[in-house]
Order: C-alpha cells, then structure tokens, then sequence
C-alpha cells in the first residue's frame, strides 16, 4: 500500500475494506464471507455483509512510539 507523504506502508485497513467492498458490490467476491487480503505486514482478513458492513480481523503488531508537543498545535 501506497500512502500519500508517508510512501509504502506495511497495511492499510481502510484499503483492504474498500477493495473487498468493491469486489463484493460488483459480484466478483462473495459476500459473508472471510475474504484473506495479503499485505506488506500479514494476512488481513475481511467479511463485507450483504448490507455492505465490514469487519476485519487479524494480528496487531506494535511498530512505533513516539511524543510531541501537543501545544505547537494551538
């Protein structure tokens, strides 16, 4: 996954929901069905309903920690 002023990231979520969605709202993927989206970091697993609602499930893995000032933001 590409992402704008971050460049390739390990996964997207939002991406791997809105691809399901779309190849279940054109016929091409089954819906209430887990539906595996392999990504940079892991196997994502997503089900899109026949109502179009999403879940997703698989693992977290912590990449990153970090502070700022939250007063430059004011």
């Amino acid at each position: 996954v590409w992402e704008r002023g971050s460049g390739e990231t390990f996964a997207c979520g939002s991406g791997a929901c809105a691809a399901v969605a779309a190849g279940v709202f054109w016929g091409k993927l089954r819906p209430d069905h887990d539906i595996s989206v392999s990504l940079y970091g892991g196997d994502l697993w997503v089900r899109c309903t026949k109502d179009m609602t999403l879940y997703q499930k698989g693992e977290a893995t912590f990449v990153y920690e970090g502070e700022t000032d939250l007063a430059c933001f004011i």
